[in-house]
């Protein structure tokens, strides 16, 4: 069984704090908006819990890229994950959206979470960088 990387759990549970947290604004948006609903907190919670599979998985296939030696193996191995993660997240997205009858806004937007989470992270990475005297590059 792969042992999960320490670095792979903290980026992990970052997202998952930080996702959680976009998708309670969301909620809050649509309740303001007069359009909660059943739909819309069943999409909600749809679209956080594929969007956080997606970024997990791709820490584990990243994880797993890393031990061999040929970039060739790498870049296949990344460019396989991306293709059957992009497939599977379309197939349970649609799945969310047309069988379940999910809000199609609030089952896609938590999509894009994982990307704002990352920027936040580099932003802090970077601030506190530059706090301890670092050029805030993170090499």
């Amino acid at each position: 069984m792969l042992e999960l990387d320490p670095a792979v759990r903290k980026e992990t549970a970052f997202l998952l704090g930080t996702g959680a947290i976009m998708t309670a604004i969301m909620f809050a948006i649509f309740l303001a908006l007069g359009r909660f609903g059943l739909d819309v907190l069943a999409g909600g919670l749809a679209g956080f819990a594929v969007s956080q599979l997606n970024f997990f998985l791709m820490c584990l296939t990243v994880q797993k890229s890393v031990r061999y030696e040929d970039d060739k193996k790498r870049k296949s191995l990344m460019s396989a994950s991306m293709g059957l993660r992009l497939l599977l997240c379309f197939a349970l997205l649609g799945l969310a959206i047309g069988l379940a009858g999910t809000n199609p806004w609030a089952t896609l937007i938590p999509v894009v979470f994982p990307r704002i989470s990352v920027l936040i992270r580099q932003i802090m990475l970077k601030k506190a960088a530059k706090g301890e005297g670092g050029d805030g590059n993170e090499n």
